[in-house]
């Protein structure tokens, strides 16, 4: 007799299934897929075999609260967006090194914007000041001023936002 062509119930690959192994569980050779193959040679599709319950915890998945992908049920760490997965929380809600670095982005965030915003309309405010009827003093002291308010901006930016990068890395390290 012929082989009998069949497809692999977990992955559609299809098989060349010899007369001897009709009537038997096999493994697909591509996915490992355990399957019952019919025992004679008609048209009926394998059937497949549950695998045993041992290995249920190692198939079950579950959501990321954090991201929504798929993950297994028993992971501690999502390989999709890198958050830790406290079982003990619900779902949705975040840790507290998830938090602190939520609330660390946004510091800097706002505070960049800021500071820059101010930047600008400091270099808006001391070009408008500047006029072709002054003195170089004037111009010179009106540059100075305009370097010192840059300045000011600049340190508060540091002074506020490097820090809060600081905690933000550590918080990142703390999840790892």
């Amino acid at each position: 007799m012929s082989a009998m062509l069949l497809a692999c119930p977990h992955c559609n690959q299809q098989l060349e299934i010899p007369d001897e192994l009709l009537g038997r569980v096999v493994a697909c050779p591509l996915c490992s897929g355990q399957m019952q193959i019919p025992a004679n040679n008609v048209s009926v599709p394998a059937m497949p075999v549950q695998s045993e319950p041992a290995s249920q915890d190692e198939q079950s998945v579950r959501q990321c609260p954090f991201c929504g992908e798929q993950i297994m049920a028993t992971a501690i760490k999502c390989k999709h967006c890198g958050e830790m997965l406290n079982q003990s929380t619900s779902a949705g809600k975040s840790k507290g090194g998830s938090t602190l670095k939520k609330v660390c982005k946004w510091i800097m965030i706002v505070w960049s914007i800021f500071c820059l915003v101010n930047v600008i309309s400091g270099l808006g405010l001391a070009g408008g000041t500047m006029s072709d009827d002054m003195g170089e003093i004037e111009k010179s002291g009106a540059a100075i001023g305009m370097g010192c308010g840059m300045g000011f901006w600049i340190i508060v930016w540091a002074v506020i936002v490097l820090p809060t990068l600081i905690v933000w890395l550590v918080a990142g390290k703390k999840n790892d």
